[in-house]
Parts: C-alpha cells; sequence; structure tokens
C-alpha cells in the first residue's frame, strides 16, 4: 500500500446503492516529501477518486428521446 494507515490522515470514501457498498476514494498522508526533502517536518496528503469505476457502478438510465421537429 502507498499510505501509511497508521499515522493521521487516513480517508476512504464510500458510496452505496440499494445492494452493496462500494469503494470509489482513497487516500492519506504519506512520508514521500519527508524523504525526498529530508525534512520531518513536511507534510504530504493524497487521494484518489475512482471516477470510470463510479460511472461502471451507477451509470445513468439511458434516456429515450426523440428528435422530431414540430
Amino acid at each position: 500500500t502507498y499510505f501509511f494507515r497508521c499515522n493521521f490522515l487516513p480517508l476512504q470514501i464510500f458510496v452505496s446503492d440499494s445492494e452493496s457498498e462500494y469503494l470509489v476514494v482513497d487516500g492519506g498522508d504519506t512520508n514521500w516529501t519527508q524523504q525526498i526533502l529530508n525534512n520531518k517536518k513536511e507534510r504530504f496528503m493524497t487521494s484518489g477518486f475512482g471516477s470510470e469505476r463510479f460511472m461502471m457502478l451507477f451509470k445513468p438510465k439511458k434516456c429515450n428521446f426523440t428528435n422530431k421537429v414540430v
């Protein structure tokens, strides 16, 4: 895992429908910038949103529009 769950800011966001719950956002604080800059005071938090996963799970219903000219 890329995130250090034992640190201060783990982040997970779930969405649900009538049947299940799904993880779509994951993130947390890391020590990458501390290591790169050699500075223990440095803080960095990152996250990601699974937009393709979200759309796959919650596809909008197709509309039946007609293109009639009146």
